[in-house]
C-alpha cells in the first residue's frame, strides 16, 4: 500500500501523518485543527493543507454541497474557505445579531465538512454587512459565531479579510481586531485566529498576524507569482522569526487565479501547471496551507456541481493535484526544538 514511500527516510512525525492521511475518516468524530510551532495538527498529527475557495457555500442548496464536499475529498482537498456574510442572508445583522437561517446553514456545512475530514476556514468580512455596522457591534457578531460553532474544532477564524484594505476606515484598526483577537480567545481559548493581509508589500504582513499569517500574494499572468512562491513564503516566515515573536504559520490563503470571460484585470493566470508549481514550493518551502482560489465559489446558488463551474483548466489542476503534491514529498517545516527544518517526508 506504500510503495514508492520512502518510509526508512521518514521521520516518527512523517510515517503517522503519512498513515493518518490514508486511513478512512471517522464521519463520527469532528476532526480538531490547531496550531503547532509553524504548521497545522489535525487531530495532533502534523499535515500540510490544501484549502479551495468556496465563498458562497451557505447559499448551496443542501445535496449540492454534500457532493461537492464528496468531490473536493476525492482531490485530495483538505478544507473550504468560506465567507458566511456574503450568502443570502448573511450572517450578520447590522444589530450585531446573528441570522438565524444563515447560522443553520452554516452548521450544516461545518458538520458536513467534518464528517469528511475538512477543514473550514470561516472568514468574516464588515464590509458585506449592510447599514451601520461598528467595530464594537463587528466584535459582538464575531464572538456570537465563535460561541454558535463552539461544538466545530474543524475550524479557522479569519476576522477580516484583507484587512489592511479597509484600515482605519470607522476603526478598522490592528488594535481593534487584536482586541477581537482577545475577546474571542478568552470565549474559546484552543480557537485558532487570523486576520489576513494584501494590498500592500508582504514586508509588513508579519506584525499583524495573530495565531496563522495569512497572505494574499502578489500576481501576474507569466506565472512568476507561482515560480517565486519559495521566496515568499522564506520572507514570510522571516517575519515571525525575531524574538519574541512566536513562530507562526504561512497559510498561503488567497493566490493567483485562473481567469473568467467577466475578469478585466491583467494579472490572471489560466496555466495549470503553475498551481502545481506554486502548491510544491509552498509545501518545500514550509508553508502551512496553501489555497486553490477560484472565481466558481462566486455564485453557489445553483446545483450546478462544483466541478462544473470550474474552467477546463481549474479541473485539471484539482485532477492532477495529489498526483503532483506526491511528487514533493519533503515538507519544510521545522519541528518543535529542533533549530533548523528538518527535510520531512510527508505525504499530501
Amino acid at each position: 500500500m506504500l510503495a514508492g514511500l520512502q518510509l526508512t527516510t521518514l521521520t516518527r512525525v512523517g510515517a503517522c501523518g503519512v498513515l493518518a492521511l490514508l486511513l478512512p475518516v471517522n464521519a463520527s468524530v469532528a476532526q480538531t485543527l490547531a496550531v503547532d510551532g509553524d504548521h497545522f495538527n489535525v487531530d495532533g498529527v502534523a499535515r500540510f493543507l490544501v484549502f479551495v475557495s468556496y465563498f458562497h457555500g451557505l447559499d448551496r442548496p443542501e445535496a449540492t454541497l454534500s457532493a461537492d464536499l464528496d468531490w473536493f475529498t476525492s482531490k485530495g482537498v483538505n478544507g473550504i474557505r468560506v465567507w458566511p456574510n456574503v450568502s443570502q442572508p448573511p450572517l450578520m445583522k447590522d444589530d450585531s445579531d446573528l441570522n438565524a437561517a444563515a447560522l443553520a446553514k452554516l452548521r450544516f456545512l461545518m458538520s458536513e465538512a467534518a464528517g469528511r475530514g475538512l477543514m473550514v476556514d470561516v472568514t468574516f468580512t464588515r464590509e458585506h454587512v449592510a447599514g451601520e455596522f461598528t467595530m464594537a457591534e463587528y466584535r459582538q457578531a464575531i464572538t456570537a459565531s465563535v460561541s454558535a460553532l463552539r461544538d466545530h474544532p474543524n475550524v479557522l477564524f479569519d476576522l477580516q479579510n484583507e484587512w489592511n484594505c479597509w484600515s482605519d476606515r470607522s476603526g478598522m484598526t490592528s488594535a481593534a481586531l487584536s482586541d477581537i483577537r482577545a475577546v474571542v480567545k478568552a470565549a474559546r481559548p484552543a480557537a485558532v485566529v487570523t486576520v489576513s493581509n494584501s494590498c500592500h508589500p508582504y514586508a509588513d504582513a508579519g506584525k499583524n498576524a495573530f495565531d496563522v499569517l495569512s497572505y494574499h500574494g502578489p500576481r501576474d499572468s507569466a506565472g512568476t507569482w507561482a515560480t517565486e512562491t519559495i521566496r515568499l513564503v522564506r520572507d514570510l516566515k522571516a517575519q515571525l522569526a525575531p524574538t519574541p515573536r512566536p513562530v507562526r504559520p504561512v497559510y498561503l490563503q488567497e493566490p493567483n487565479r485562473f481567469r473568467y470571460a467577466f475578469d478585466t484585470a491583467g494579472y490572471y493566470d489560466n496555466n495549470a501547471s503553475h498551481y502545481w508549481t506554486s502548491v510544491k514550493h509552498a509545501k518545500l518551502e514550509g508553508a502551512a496551507a496553501w489555497t486553490f482560489h477560484t472565481a466558481a465559489c462566486f455564485n453557489l446558488s445553483t446545483a450546478t456541481p462544483f466541478s462544473s463551474l470550474l474552467l477546463a483548466g481549474e479541473r485539471t489542476v484539482l485532477d492532477q493535484l495529489a498526483a503532483e503534491l506526491a511528487t514533493q514529498p519533503v515538507w519544510g517545516v521545522q519541528r518543535p526544538g529542533r533549530q533548523s527544518p528538518p527535510r520531512i517526508a510527508h505525504s499530501p
